[in-house]
């Protein structure tokens, strides 16, 4: 009888933990799936805000459009679309480093693109931190090898800084392949010729010209750079 008792017991006390379990289990996935959810309805919030902001953009209400990819990416931090045209935004009004810190949200949500590295070469730029410049414009290089804009706006800054000058070459000649804008043709020309003809040592480093880039891509064109004082030969106005 008490073999019997216990054997009773024993399997109570294991109908009762698997129980326990299964429902334990249960309320792990109750939990996950509301989780899933919540993000889900997250991210369609913020893609909707997103939306909202591209039209607010088109009516030129610009105030309202900002605000907008604020809450956008506050609801989703995960949307890149919204981080690269904030990043624009705030760029547009002189806030070069949430701009920048928005970029570089982007490029770590999109590794692939090179949009966010070539707008962060160009904020490195627009302030002559030329290093830094010419560290983005070649990562967003390694990722889009044929992109004009990112060629001439590096060679410009090899040429910037007087290193790189066999590169600065090869790129400028590169993007004469496929420059059509006659300013641009004139100044890679102009370029190319000194290079040429002085080589290496007998250039002067230069400031890069003012000069509004558009590099389309995941959501936003590239933002013009702060006006500052331009330097004869080192890029079209």
């Amino acid at each position: 009888m008490r073999v019997n008792i216990c054997a009773i017991t024993i399997c109570c006390l294991l109908a009762g933990c698997l129980s326990g379990c299964l429902d334990s289990r249960q309320e792990a996935m109750d939990t996950l799936n509301q989780e899933l959810a919540e993000r889900n309805a997250r991210r369609s919030r913020s893609q909707e805000l997103y939306r909202k902001a591209m039209e607010a953009h088109q009516a030129g209400d610009l105030t309202a459009a900002r605000g907008l990819l604020a809450k956008a990416v506050e609801e989703d931090e995960s949307n890149a679309h919204a981080w690269m045209q904030l990043g624009t935004y705030q760029h547009e009004q002189g806030e070069l480093y949430d701009a920048a810190q928005a970029f570089r949200k982007a490029s770590h949500l999109k590794p692939e693109r090179y949009e966010p590295h070539y707008n962060i070469g160009l904020i490195h730029e627009s302030v002559g931190h030329w290093r830094r410049a010419i560290r983005s414009y070649e990562l967003a290089l390694e990722l889009a090898p044929d992109q004009v804009e990112v060629m001439e706006n590096l060679a410009r800054c090899y040429i910037a800084t007087n290193t790189k000058m066999d590169k600065a070459k090869h790129l400028i000649d590169r993007a004469l392949e496929s420059e059509s804008r006659p300013e641009w043709v004139q100044w890679l020309t102009g370029q190319a010729i000194r290079l040429e003809h002085l080589g290496k040592s007998g250039l002067i480093a230069l400031e890069p010209a003012d000069k509004e880039r558009e590099a389309g891509g995941i959501a936003a064109t590239a933002p013009s750079r702060p006006q500052q004082e331009s330097t004869e030969d080192v890029g079209p106005e």
